[in-house]
């Protein structure tokens, strides 16, 4: 006890959060990726890894049976703990990366379930029993290229979990897509949430006050609008009755008026003042006169 009272634990090194690409960026990135063939096994990776918010570590150790296309899911069985492992379904890009990349293996002969996707390579030989250890020399080329020479592989994964918070997604929905979340990256993207709630309401707020002050409307002296006809007075015993009729309408009756159809093939307008008139709602305006 003595001993504790004397000995301070060094401070823990705190990890950069990393950073996020903009729309604009992440279409340069991807642009560029998409250029050369040579990068086609990290383009599928990084395409991946953006809609689905898996590591760099899970990508890698992906094998055949842990994609299912037809059910557009993927299996997270190796990752950096276990409360990581878990099921995420695959949009329509992160689908279409993992077929070119089962497709792939086809073409190479890896056809075993057990076969990983992303194989290690060297010398230009393939082992699918074994994983791709890295992939550096490829995605600094790649980045290089897109302009963005400081962006890490891993921070795909910030990217897609920060806009998934921006679009108010909650905490546990979080995790379940991206595995386990530190305390301090949980509070990071709730204030992320609270951003991105407050411009949203701060624009609302804008839109507003610009309506009301372009274009509002302003009532005559008749009580009518701006383009509008003047509203009838309904002091008087008669009921006014506005009707448009195409060509060829008749009435059947000079007593009950039924209009019918979607779109009705006449457009009446009653004061609804009136106890003798009935409003049916949906397609059907009926109105008995007595």
């Amino acid at each position: 006890r003595a001993l504790a009272d004397h000995v301070r634990n060094l401070p823990e090194r705190q990890r950069t959060v990393g950073r996020a690409l903009t729309p604009e960026e992440r279409k340069c990135l991807f642009d560029s990726a998409a250029s050369n063939p040579e990068w086609e096994h990290v383009y599928c990776a990084a395409v991946v890894a953006a809609n689905t918010s898996m590591r760099p570590v899970e990508v890698k150790h992906l094998r055949r049976r842990d994609v299912d296309l037809v059910k557009k899911l993927v299996y997270i069985r190796r990752s950096k703990n276990e409360s990581s492992h878990r099921v995420i379904p695959l949009n329509a890009s992160a689908t279409t990366a993992m077929a070119r990349m089962v497709e792939r293996a086809d073409l190479l002969g890896h056809t075993e379930p057990d076969h990983f996707l992303w194989p290690a390579c060297q010398w230009g030989r393939y082992d699918p029993s074994e994983p791709m250890l890295k992939w550096d020399t490829a995605w600094r080329a790649l980045r290089d290229a897109a302009g963005l020479p400081r962006f890490r592989f891993h921070d795909l994964r910030h990217t897609v979990i920060t806009e998934l918070a921006e679009l108010g997604v909650a905490d546990h929905v979080l995790e379940s897509i991206s595995g386990h979340l530190s305390r301090r990256m949980l509070e990071h993207y709730s204030h992320i949430r609270i951003d991105a709630k407050r411009q949203a309401l701060d624009a609302l707020d804008d839109a507003r006050r610009g309506a009301e002050t372009n274009g509002g409307r302003h009532e005559g002296a008749n009580g009518s609008r701006n383009g509008e006809a003047p509203k009838p007075s309904l002091n008087g015993t008669d009921i006014p009755l506005v009707m448009a009729l195409v060509a060829g309408f008749t009435s059947q009756s000079r007593h009950s008026l039924r209009l019918a159809g979607s779109p009705p093939s006449a457009k009446l307008l009653i004061p609804l003042a009136r106890r003798d008139v009935r409003v049916v709602e949906g397609a059907r305006l009926e109105s008995v006169c007595r």
